[in-house]
């Protein structure tokens, strides 16, 4: 896999790397040259030092920030970005068809979201690797050096997966076991015949005919589920017991709650203290009242949830939602309608509901456009025609096709973009340039100590600086 994302990596920037082109004026923010969406190289006045190649408008384009990290694109072919001084990298192949992820001496990769690959130590024999091809094979080996494979349903033996320490399986379900920490589980034609074995812990049931559990303070039991089910506690502060009669009637009896159902799981009325929560009918109508977590719902219509440092309502479930949530030193709160309109704001934890201080903002309103701002940096960029969540493979491969006009702000330094390059305006230290490719060209100091226009690319050209003019026409005769 490191050989084969050396040469992606080494194909994308063949493509995209140019030669030396034309110099202009040598100023911090003109352009080195500029042909509109067909050809450029330009430097960032966002980021001092970077250079940016562009061919054919978001076709091809490579990137160098004077940190050392690249970025190479040949779209919707291929991506790539390498950070050197983080000893990180990724590359993306016709997403979702390839991904792969470099961390150090780390690799991991995916292809078309159903085969995973991972090896925790490319510069070593003996290191921890897996491969996943869901819902096939899976196989590796683990930080110790033990051995696994298994293929699905045939059979198989896994270790650390899926959040248990070994599972062995054979012509699934026929037969299975697992293990976690000292908890077994056996099963013959899964679901149906199972026990479990801990030390203090033991389960069995021929579903759905008769199951039994027994846990510290907790024994459980059904027959014919969901007919009967039924368990007593003797824990303290929680004795009692419990049943269901299903579809009928259930009962809660402890210690410190008590609960009544109709219809179960329809209608349910709970007290614990001076906690009250009622279910009529549930999932439909529900309510919580006392202590810590409140809620009604009257679902999928609307709903509100208020508990420590977190709040969410919703309208529609699943379409519209605000969620609140306080995670110091920020406090971070968003509000979305699918697939319309997401916004997502952290500002400092404690401050002013009427003039918050803003940390980072995130707004899209698809399919027209997006907005993000952190600190001092902002982006704006129409159009927006990804309706999920932000996809940094998305964002790399396919969202240049579609931003037909951006606008970059970082400080006093901005860039506008309009048709990938088409319409160009820049703006730092003091300095200002346009360009509409290829009719005409315009720029100077703020202070207007420096002028200069162009028209046609050099047809007839005009500069002023430190109060000396000069004139160019048909592209080489020049006049002071």
């Amino acid at each position: 896999m490191k050989r084969v994302q050396l040469i992606l990596w080494q194909a994308v920037c063949v493509l995209t790397l140019v030669g030396a082109f034309p110099a202009a004026a040598s100023r911090s923010v003109s352009p080195v040259f500029e042909a509109g969406l067909f050809i450029s190289r330009t430097a960032s006045p966002l980021a001092p030092g970077s250079t940016r190649i562009r061919i054919a408008g978001p076709v091809a384009e490579r990137v160098q920030a004077s940190s050392g990290r690249t970025f190479c694109a040949l779209r919707p072919v291929a991506a790539a970005v390498r950070d050197p001084a983080a000893q990180t990298s990724t590359t993306h192949v016709l997403w979702p068809l390839l991904t792969s992820k470099r961390w150090g001496n780390d690799r991991s990769w995916n292809s078309a979201l159903l085969i995973w690959g991972r090896d925790a130590d490319v510069q070593s024999a003996t290191s921890q690797w897996s491969l996943i091809a869901f819902p096939v094979l899976a196989m590796g080996r683990t930080a110790e050096g033990t051995n696994y494979g298994a293929v699905f349903p045939l059979g198989g033996h896994l270790e650390e997966f899926a959040g248990w320490d070994e599972i062995d399986f054979v012509m699934f379900p026929l037969y299975s076991h697992s293990r976690q920490g000292d908890l077994n589980t056996w099963n013959l034609f899964f679901p149906i015949i199972s026990w479990t074995r801990a030390k203090d812990e033991a389960r069995f049931r021929v579903f759905p005919l008769y199951g039994q559990a027994r846990e510290p303070g907790i024994r459980r039991r059904f027959i014919l589920w969901p007919l009967w089910n039924e368990a007593h506690y003797r824990a303290p502060q929680h004795e009692g017991y419990s049943f269901m009669l299903f579809p009928l009637f259930g009962r809660v009896n402890l210690d410190n709650q008590q609960s009544w159902m109709a219809l179960p799981p329809l209608f349910r009325y709970t007290r614990a203290g001076d906690k009250r929560e009622i279910m009529a009918p549930w999932p439909i109508v529900q309510i919580k009242r006392g202590g810590e977590d409140e809620l009604t719902y009257v679902w999928p219509l609307w709903g509100v949830r208020n508990r420590p440092h977190f709040e969410k309502r919703f309208i529609l479930w699943p379409l519209g939602a605000y969620e609140r949530v306080e995670r110091p030193p920020v406090t971070l709160t968003r509000r979305w309608f699918v697939p319309f309109y997401y916004h997502e704001r952290q500002v400092e934890a404690g401050s002013g509901k009427d003039s918050p201080t803003v940390i980072e903002r995130h707004v899209r309103i698809w399919p027209l456009a997006t907005y993000q701002r952190s600190q001092d940096a902002m982006q704006f960029h129409m159009l927006e025609l990804w309706p999920a969540a932000s996809v940094d493979a998305v964002e790399r491969l396919y969202a240049p096709f579609w931003t037909l006009y951006s606008h970059e702000r970082k400080g006093d330094a901005s860039v506008d973009e309009l048709l990938w390059g088409l319409f160009r305006r820049t703006r730092m230290k003091g300095e200002v340039n346009t360009s509409v490719f290829p009719l005409v060209s315009w720029g100077g100091t703020t202070d207007n100590t420096e002028k200069r226009w162009d028209v046609l690319k050099g047809l007839i050209r005009y500069e002023r600086e430190a109060g000396v003019r000069r004139w160019r026409f048909l592209y080489f005769m020049r006049f002071e």
